[in-house]
């Protein structure tokens, strides 16, 4: 009798985390950036995409490997808003076009001026390096202002961070596991972008919270008609709000029209993002 009322309380105990598990995750949860000022993070950005573009008649495949390497501080808490110090400390590029490789290292001077990349697109890289970018962000992740100091007020740069999908948007109210929201966002500057976005809270612990996102992007732009759609997931950390591991597929459809002429091109690429805090 007592080995049966031993086993029984050992089986109780065994399904007791299950049990705590199941009813933590039923439980509505908050998500909202929590950051401090003077709070500086680093992160890592890996892009692998390939590129299959018609150029008239011939079919042309880019292979192209970038490494971005960001700085972050953060500035001007208040309860509703914080600034975004954004740099992008090292850029790395490995192309291939046509069996032609192109290399560009920010960190290997040697690179700026090879004749496989030409001074343009070194010229180009070399600006970005050091810039600090601005971004006043609400508290739910919505971007408002950016300030881009010594950029021109067309750059790229400053679309792609309004339409990054690197760290998270938050709904104003708490969540339940399985439960979705969405945002929206369109960009200005070169070419106007609309980007239609679908978060899901997938699983959450004491300290991360695990988004799946799942989106759609189009450009309006007669000269560059561009559709889409973006793919992934999230690892949030719960205190902060602070997105430390992302990674996303995107397939692109694009149709650039120039000078009378037509150029159909497929984008398949990948994204993997890891940021920590500096302490």
């Amino acid at each position: 009798m007592k080995k049966s009322n031993k086993f029984l309380m050992i089986m109780a105990f065994m399904m007791m985390p299950g049990f705590l598990l199941t009813t933590y995750a039923q439980k509505a949860i908050m998500l909202k950036y929590n950051l401090k000022n003077g709070d500086k993070y680093t992160s890592a950005m890996t892009m692998n995409q390939e590129i299959d573009m018609e150029v008239q008649g011939q079919s042309m495949v880019i292979n192209q490997d970038m490494n971005f390497e960001f700085g972050y501080s953060v500035s001007d808490v208040t309860a509703d808003s914080f600034n975004l110090h954004t740099n992008i400390n090292a850029i790395k590029m490995d192309q291939s076009v046509m069996g032609m490789e192109i290399k560009y290292d920010s960190k290997d001077t040697s690179t700026f001026n090879n004749a496989t990349v030409g001074t343009k697109i070194s010229d180009q890289m070399n600006k970005l390096i050091d810039q600090e970018i601005i971004s006043t962000t609400s508290v739910n992740g919505n971007v408002g202002t950016i300030d881009l100091g010594g950029l021109d007020s067309d750059n790229e740069v400053a679309s792609n961070m309004k339409s990054s999908f690197s760290q998270a948007v938050y709904p104003d109210h708490k969540v339940k596991i399985g439960e979705s929201w969405e945002n929206d966002i369109t960009t200005s500057g070169i070419a106007e972008m609309n980007m239609h976005l679908t978060y899901t809270l997938t699983k959450a612990t004491r300290k991360q919270a695990f988004i799946d996102v799942k989106g759609t992007i189009a450009s309006p732009d007669a000269t560059a008609k561009l559709k889409g759609t973006i793919s992934g997931e999230m690892t949030v950390d719960r205190k902060t709000g602070w997105v430390t591991h992302s990674t996303f597929d995107q397939d692109f459809e694009l149709q650039m029209e120039q000078q009378g002429m037509s150029f159909p091109a497929t984008i398949s690429g990948t994204y993997e993002i890891n940021s920590q805090k500096v302490k």
